[in-house]
């Protein structure tokens, strides 16, 4: 089966225009910086997605190819992030490579909903990414 690839960039960038860029490590403060993402879909990496995005995941294979910004998680764990913030195109991708996967991964929402466990999204650190003002979704062909 031919892989499918979510690859995710984050820019950082001043969370206000009131933070002092000018001043040294001004980014070391986390209430300083939010991370604007930028997420697509695509059939084939490039020599760009793999030096510069800091995320990506093969679909088809269902692993984690890279992960510099989130370490440690695994391909259920940012897979789950990511089709919280992007169901439509992470759903349909998806369905078309393995809908028994999708289906399980329904069934363990369910449990956790019925085991009061329920989470939304998945609790990832990276809580400074502001999703209101999400870059914006490409999905190529």
């Amino acid at each position: 089966m031919k892989s499918i690839y979510l690859v995710a960039y984050y820019v950082m960038r001043p969370k206000t225009k009131r933070i002092r860029t000018h001043q040294a490590n001004w980014q070391q403060r986390p209430d300083a910086v939010s991370y604007d993402e930028q997420v697509a879909i695509t059939p084939a990496l490039k020599n760009r997605d793999l030096s510069m995005a800091k995320i990506i995941l093969d679909f088809a294979k269902k692993r984690v190819v890279k992960n510099d910004f989130v370490r440690g998680r695994t391909f259920d764990e940012l897979f789950m992030y990511f089709m919280a913030g992007y169901p439509d195109q992470t759903k349909s991708v998806m369905a078309q490579i393995d809908p028994a996967y999708l289906n399980h991964l329904a069934g363990v929402a369910k449990q956790n909903i019925q085991s009061n466990d329920a989470v939304s999204t998945v609790d990832l650190p990276i809580h400074t990414i502001d999703t209101s003002q999400q870059a914006s979704t490409t999905i190529n062909s």
